[in-house]
């Protein structure tokens, strides 16, 4: 699965400074909100969008900070695995809008739905489950390139064609989008929701390795965990998890 050779190293998202030194002051405390919210507009900043969507974004981001951060984590974590794979860097490009804007649909439901600590009635899961139609509407709306589009609408597809919108099945589903959908399950997993607490690293690559060959492609899940298991990658992204306002039900 991975090319020999392996592209640029991804651009300004969510790099390991913003970690290290944005996010937590000198003694290791959370920042405030005020250092959050400039941390996702320094990051939305830098990625190649009309002024209309980075608007839409940041709307998002005011109204719900876990979701803008959990849009930069997925965008990271999907950048890193598609260098590790040697994916073309015009194609990083598409993923690092697509990754962004993955969930930008959520900005038009309720939090009745998207914050609710106990299980979803069959209306509200229907509900959640519409919003990469909605982001993929909104995103064409104000002129998403169709790949953007694509990563919108489809990164909640499964390789076994039991995923949402489309039920799309195996080769159907386009490799960025099966690139963003394991990096999207993998930050759901290790970040707090508000039905469940996170998994540790280890839960959460036993659960991607159990989810082989059904919700991913096989060969890519097992890429995904040993770029993750590598020293290098270990412990990454987990300081955005925390500090956020309440995350949304998925």
């Amino acid at each position: 699965m991975r090319d020999s050779k392996r592209s640029a190293t991804p651009g300004p998202i969510l790099q390991d400074d913003f970690f290290r030194g944005l996010l937590r002051d000198p003694r290791g405390n959370c920042l405030n909100m005020n250092i959050r919210t400039n941390l996702i507009v320094t990051e939305i900043n830098a990625v190649k969008l009309t002024a209309s969507i980075k608007g839409l974004f940041l709307s998002l981001a005011r109204r719900q900070a876990y979701t803008a951060l959990h849009s930069l984590r997925v965008t990271r974590n999907s950048l890193l695995f598609a260098d590790y794979l040697g994916i073309p860097p015009e194609d990083q490009e598409a993923l690092r809008i697509g990754g962004c804007l993955h969930d930008i649909g959520k900005i038009a439901i309720g939090d009745a739905a998207l914050l609710k600590p106990g299980v979803l009635s069959r209306e509200e899961r229907t509900l959640i489950e519409a919003h990469p139609v909605i982001g993929q509407k909104l995103a064409k709306a104000l002129g998403l390139e169709s790949r953007g589009e694509d990563l919108i609408l489809h990164h909640h597809e499964r390789w076994d064609g039991l995923g949402y919108p489309e039920g799309l099945a195996r080769d159907e589903i386009s490799l960025l989008c099966q690139i963003l959908a394991l990096a999207d399950c993998y930050d759901a997993l290790t970040t707090d929701r508000c039905y469940r607490r996170a998994c540790t690293q280890a839960e959460a690559l036993a659960e991607i390795r159990a989810s082989a060959g059904s919700q991913f492609r096989s060969e890519l899940a097992q890429e995904f965990i040993e770029m993750i298991s590598s020293s290098s990658h270990h412990g990454y992204g987990r300081d955005l998890a925390e500090g956020g306002n309440r995350c949304p039900a998925t």
